[in-house]
This record gives structure tokens, sequence and C-alpha cells, in this order.
């Protein structure tokens, strides 16, 4: 309960509510069956300019979760909201600006059968990198403030794809 996020009408992307992560929040959705193929996952993120110089938030996904532990992040998306940037912190990762006061795109393509993750902010290309841990599997996605916030996130989705190999369009 300390680490609930609230649901707020602040901001929405779709709706009248978004999840708002700030401070100690800790959100988190557990999948099953997610051991193959190609899944992609979206969301929208809304950072508001008064977030500026608050810490650092996270939008992680987990190979391995359960309530207590164990845990194993396979991505982790940081935006440190003090300087403005935002960076994947696995493989090779370009840095870039935090969009704020709009809503903002978030994708991340996970092929289970090569291991390879592609994540993308704002359409830009951020990283591309190993689907890394102790399991070939999307258990869970962590939406984490770290003392941090507020950042709001809305249209959360995941789906698996039917193509062979990843779309090379960054939409």
């Amino acid at each position: 309960p300390g680490a609930g996020a609230l649901v707020s009408n602040a901001f929405a992307a779709s709706g009248p509510n978004s999840a708002n992560i700030t401070g100690p929040s800790d959100l988190t959705h557990i999948f099953s069956g997610m051991t193959s193929g190609i899944w992609i996952g979206t969301a929208k993120q809304y950072v508001p300019s008064s977030s500026s110089g608050t810490g650092t938030s996270y939008y992680i996904l987990m190979n391995q979760y359960a309530p207590g532990g164990p845990y194993s992040w396979s991505t982790e998306l940081s935006y440190n909201l003090n300087a403005g940037t935002m960076q994947s912190d696995f493989g090779t990762t370009n840095t870039l600006p935090i969009v704020t006061d709009q809503w903002v795109p978030i994708r991340v393509e996970v092929n289970l059968d090569t291991n390879t993750v592609r994540e993308f902010y704002n359409n830009q290309l951020v990283s591309t990198h190993g689907w890394y841990g102790a399991a070939q599997e999307v258990r869970a996605v962590d939406l984490y403030a770290g003392g941090a916030g507020p950042v709001y996130y809305d249209d959360i989705a995941w789906q698996r794809t039917a193509g062979v190999g990843f779309n090379t369009q960054s939409t």
C-alpha cells in the first residue's frame, strides 16, 4: 500500500484517467504466457514541466517477478527529471531529451525467439540490446517513481505479432 500508484484525472490520453507514478509509487502488472514470439508493448507517457528537477522515474520490463521476489530486469528506460534526459539502462543507448507537457509514445519490441529488444521513445530508437535475465519470458511491467514525479501513464497495451522479425517502422 505504501508504494501503490494513484489513479488521476489531472492528465489523460484517452478516457478520464491515467496512472500517476510519483514519490514512492511502484505499479506492477504481471503477465503470463509471454514466453515465445514477438511482443510489442506500447504506452503513453506525460511528464509535466513542473516535474523537472525531481529525481529519476523508470519504465521497466521484468523476465522474472513474484511479490517479495525474486525479480529480474530485462529492460529499463530511465527518465532523469533533474537532467531532463532519458535513456535505456541496457545495451548501447541514445540519450534523448524528455518531452514535457504532452503525451509521448513509448514502444518496446521484444523478440523472445532471438532474445532481442528494441526500445523507442517519442518514435525515436533509444536502444537495441539482448533480452537479459533469468527467464525467456515477459513476466511484468513495472512503473517505478524512485522518489520522482509525477509522471503519468495511459493506454498501456501488449500484443503478439504474427510477423517474422521486427517491423522496421518506428511508430
